[in-house]
């Protein structure tokens, strides 16, 4: 966790998470942000460098696109003041669009 938190983005993210818990339960940091910090760490590079995006993921029973599109902004809103882009994703739909993409 310490190495993880030595990017600023991730750092923050990870201690604004329990405000989204009204609208996205059990939201959690994922992905590259985390392994690609890690690495930068143990490379001697800064600990933001190379990092696309930040995604979070979360479960909610209620699939709607309404629902996820209402979560996604209050992230948004929470996330706004940060150097990076963001992305909140309802795990429970990816069902309803992955073949698509």
């Amino acid at each position: 966790m310490q190495l993880v938190q030595r990017n600023s983005v991730n750092a923050e993210i990870l201690a604004r998470l329990p405000r989204l818990e009204a609208v996205a339960s059990q939201v959690m940091l994922v992905g590259g942000s985390l392994f690609q910090t890690v690495w930068n760490v143990l490379s001697d590079e800064p600990p933001e460098a190379r990092i696309r995006d930040y995604d979070l993921f979360y479960w909610e029973a209620d699939t709607s696109y309404q629902a996820e599109d209402y979560a996604i902004r209050q992230a948004e809103e929470l996330f706004r003041d940060l150097p990076a882009e963001i992305q909140l994703r309802n795990q429970a739909r990816v069902h309803l669009w992955f073949q698509e993409k």
